[in-house]
């Protein structure tokens, strides 16, 4: 990864992954909160940065995001901060006025988040799961799910060569009960 547009594709994946996360979170908040936070986002007077305290919680999983990936990856992302941050600030900020649009035109937060409760049980529920799914319902890193693929720990198959991996479920299951807590 060297490239800018390469940069684009890694932050779309975490805007991808995230966004549901994030705006869970925010949006039980109080109206004149969300809005007191995107006005104080948008105040062209502040330096917002990924390090500043209102962002917190998007570096957090950025940074776990970034587990996935190696060294030389880090290293990219540190050299572009200022774009990082610029981009991550974007997505907070569509977030937070989606809630906002939300709030005022009277969609009902709790459908939001049943709606998303509601996906995570049709995963559960399916006989054999994804990468994707694997890695967003037992929260493994991809790197972990890699290794006890290839050490046969877990087993899979693929229905086309170079086609999407899938592992049985009840097979994970077991797999993470003998072993996690």
């Amino acid at each position: 990864m060297q490239t800018k547009r390469d940069l684009q594709r890694l932050l779309k994946k975490f805007k991808t992954n995230h966004y549901k996360i994030i705006q869970v979170r925010y949006i039980n908040d109080d109206l004149n909160d969300i809005k007191q936070l995107v006005n104080h986002l948008d105040d062209t007077n502040i330096e917002i940065t990924i390090n500043s305290e209102e962002m917190s919680l998007i570096k957090d999983y950025f940074d776990c995001f970034l587990l996935e990936y190696d060294e030389d990856i880090e290293n990219f992302i540190n050299k572009n901060i200022d774009e990082v941050s610029l981009q991550l600030l974007k997505f907070f900020l569509q977030i937070l006025n989606e809630i906002i649009v939300n709030k005022e035109t009277g969609v009902n937060s709790e459908d939001v988040i049943l709606q998303e409760r509601l996906r995570l049980i049709r995963i559960k529920e399916k006989a054999y799961l994804t990468e994707k799914d694997v890695l967003e319902i037992y929260d493994l890193k991809k790197d972990m799910l890699l290794t006890l693929r290839n050490r046969k720990d877990l087993l899979n198959f693929q229905i086309e060569e170079n086609g999407k991996v899938l592992y049985e479920h009840a097979e994970l299951k077991a797999f993470m009960k003998k072993y996690t807590r």
